[in-house]
């Protein structure tokens, strides 16, 4: 074969070669897969530079194919205000990093995220993020957030923490150094567990809707609805402070045992029945609800060994 045809064959091959590294790596249903090598490659999205984090800049859906890993002063993912619209698959995968908090964390500090967002549409399913050294999950001012069956565990600060309107379902937030789940305005959490974290379980701004949430073994409150809230069918127990507090609104179905301080600590205008408040505040000699005039019984409650709640 002739030098110069020999040299022409090999540029060619060379640019194609380029080329498929630095397209993005696109399913047959056109989601864009993510995974380390990739990750480490860039290239992801316009403007992704090789290595952490993967920079996602437009609008679309991304799936993980395999487990990311970075350290405490990295984060895994960015996504951008560019992205309007983003949905990502962690597909059972895990975005890992060597925080443990059991219950203090090691190391202590640290400023990479799981998964950090600003100013889109997200959407984040299924799978894990473990070990990060600052948040799991940070959405800051989102237009909006959906959140399902994610395990957001041993982050050194929030297991998942979101500044706008958002919507946690079916998730775990356990063994985190401070925060287990924390909403915006406008906000769902159902079905969650909120376990053995370093602070509260729940925390959530006004106009908040509480549903069927498992809630134990904090070190503060279980659950802090600051505002208006619904808080129905919740389990809140063993946590070091208030099982449950709410400034104003509904509380419906609710049990609370064993937590450090009230069962329940209502605002101005809370209405509550159909709970149980039981070993609370050091237990059933003393009081099981507080907020005196402020929160009204609408219906039957017990406490302790009373039918009613004083």
């Amino acid at each position: 074969m002739p030098v110069e045809l020999r040299r022409t064959l090999v540029l060619g091959l060379t640019s194609t070669l380029l080329s498929l590294v630095a397209a993005p790596a696109l399913a047959v249903d056109g989601v864009v897969e993510i995974n380390q090598a990739r990750a480490l490659a860039g290239g992801v999205t316009p403007g992704d530079g090789a290595g952490f984090p993967v920079t996602i800049t437009a609008s679309g859906s991304y799936r993980l194919t395999g487990n990311l890993t970075v350290d405490e002063n990295t984060t895994a993912i960015s996504v951008t205000a560019a992205a309007k619209s983003v949905t990502i698959d962690l597909n059972g995968f895990s975005l890992l990093g060597p925080v443990e908090c059991s219950p203090g964390c090691l190391p202590a500090s640290g400023t990479g995220d799981g998964i950090a967002s600003s100013g889109a549409y997200i959407r984040i399913l299924n799978g894990t993020v473990r070990g990060m050294g600052h948040d799991g999950v940070l959405v800051s001012d989102s237009l909006s957030v959906t959140i399902e069956s994610v395990h957001a565990l041993h982050n050194r600060l929030a297991g998942i923490f979101t500044g706008g309107q958002a919507t946690v379902v079916d998730s775990v937030a356990q063994n985190n150094g401070y925060l287990g789940i924390r909403v915006g305005l406008d906000s769902t959490v159902r079905g969650c567990a909120a376990n053995s974290n370093g602070s509260y379980g729940i925390y959530a701004l006004g106009n908040a809707l509480i549903v069927d949430n498992n809630v134990t073994n904090n070190s503060d409150v279980g659950i802090d609805v600051v505002g208006i809230g619904t808080v129905v069918g919740n389990l809140a127990t063993g946590n070091s402070g208030i099982g449950i507090e709410i400034s104003q609104g509904v509380v419906l179905d609710d049990t609370a045992t064993g937590n450090g301080g009230l069962g329940l600590q209502a605002g101005t205008s809370v209405g509550y029945a159909r709970n149980v408040f039981n070993a609370n505040n050091g237990g059933n000699a003393n009081p099981q609800v507080g907020g005196g005039a402020a929160a009204i019984q609408t219906g039957t409650n017990v406490c302790g060994d009373d039918a009613s709640c004083p």
